[in-house]
């Protein structure tokens, strides 16, 4: 089939990418969540499409796969040593997704760019209908998406009532208040915003492949309307950044001028303005022995944040459990992909993470002949605010591309 950047690829291929894409990184259901789990059936699924993938890739385990895994190691063996405790399981889902983002990047190179921006666009044309049948007769969407449910949501208390691997159904009472101007689109991810960081990151491809050029780019056009259409905070602040540094890169002051008063009238929508107010409360009226259950963003960094102060080298890995709220016997999850990045793998694997993120913005950028290639570092960040998402497989062929994917270039122009 044809791509966005008019080469093509095999069926195969494409279904491949659109497994870890769509599948995992919407993270929607349990088989979803459970990448990385020998023990289930999503995982195996995985492992299966991977072994034959890199078989018709021939994707070869080269010494630049081995020296990450390697690192990983040293970095798990060395937290379970100092606080007595070997998490095989831990280690294992890390291994395992390693190795499917390796495949990944390995056997698409470049591609993996266009393969991304294609299979978000096709999936964001599929969400922009199914919303509009939410929002003219939910009862009808409701129907559909439960007649054709995969697997289950991943939690029985949480907002995804069904998921059909292309679209998601959200408990309609979830994520919109009195603020929001109306139901939310999540596309295929198990909440709105994450389906708005995957879009930004689309948009990310879209800029390398064409300059955001406005013209004939209806790829630009879709995302942007379905980036509304998620009414997420996250995902209008990481695409307003990007624009204003596209502009100010090159030089389009004039369009600062028509920039500068659309960002504030953004951030001054309701479903973006009381957000960050609520946020701001969270964070200010911060009292421990009254939260339980999942927290805010920035209520969460602040908890995350405490936790990276007790262990700032190391983290806690392989001990990732034991946090200080655990030991003080709260039930409170932290959702902030900062905050557990800091908090669970410490200072020496975040420094890695960011010089690793750097390097690949410049490589992308050297690959393609432009100079966007840095803006890849406010999408995966901005991103991480709200989400953990860098351990996702998709996201670490994004962020390890200057050691995997820079070197596994494409000459041909079918991937088969």
């Amino acid at each position: 089939m044809r791509l966005l950047d008019k080469t093509k690829i095999s069926i195969f291929c494409y279904l491949f990418a659109f497994c870890f894409i769509v599948v995992y990184a919407g993270n929607a259901t349990v088989f979803a969540r459970s990448l990385g789990d020998i023990r289930t059936v999503g995982n195996a699924f995985a492992l299966v499409i991977t072994t034959l993938f890199a078989i018709v890739r021939k994707v070869r385990f080269g010494r630049e796969f081995f020296v990450v895994v390697g690192v990983f190691l040293v970095y798990a063996l060395t937290t379970a040593i100092v606080y007595r405790n070997l998490n095989l399981w831990w280690i294992s889902v890390h291994i395992l997704r390693l190795t499917y983002a390796y495949v990944l990047c390995r056997g698409l190179g470049q591609r993996i760019l266009s393969v991304f921006e294609t299979i978000m666009f096709h999936m964001s044309i599929i969400s922009l209908i199914f919303w509009t049948i939410m929002l003219i007769s939910p009862s009808t969407l409701s129907s559909i998406v439960n007649t054709f449910s995969f697997s289950k949501p991943h939690t029985e208390d949480g907002n995804v009532i069904a998921n059909m691997i292309i679209y998601t159904l959200n408990d309609w009472n979830y994520g919109n208040s009195d603020f929001n101007l109306f139901k939310r689109n999540p596309g295929f991810a198990w909440e709105p915003g994450a389906f708005a960081a995957l879009i930004c990151l689309a948009l990310f491809c879209n800029m390398i492949r064409t300059g955001f050029k406005q013209t004939k780019n209806i790829p630009l056009i879709i995302f942007i309307v379905t980036l509304f259409s998620t009414q997420s905070t996250t995902g209008f602040v990481i695409f307003l950044i990007m624009l204003i540094t596209w502009l100010l890169r090159g030089r389009k002051f004039g369009w600062l001028l028509v920039a500068v008063p659309i960002v504030i009238i953004v951030l001054n929508l309701p479903f973006i303005k009381e957000k960050i107010v609520f946020e701001k409360e969270k964070v200010a009226s911060y009292d421990i022995n009254r939260v339980s259950g999942a927290q805010s963003r920035f209520f969460s960094l602040t908890l995350d944040w405490q936790e990276f102060l007790r262990h700032p080298v190391l983290g806690l890995g392989c001990n990732y459990k034991n946090t200080w709220l655990n030991q003080l016997g709260y039930d409170i999850s932290t959702i902030s992909g900062i905050g557990d990045i800091l908090s669970i793998y410490g200072g020496i694997i975040t420094l890695i993470f960011l010089i690793m993120l750097a390097r690949s913005s410049l490589s992308i950028s050297h690959d393609f002949g432009v100079k966007d290639g840095w803006v890849l570092i406010i999408v995966i960040l901005g991103a991480m605010i709200s989400y953990s998402i860098w351990m996702s497989p998709i996201y670490i062929a994004f962020w390890l591309y200057c050691i995997w994917g820079a070197k596994a270039n494409e000459t041909h122009k079918t991937i088969v």
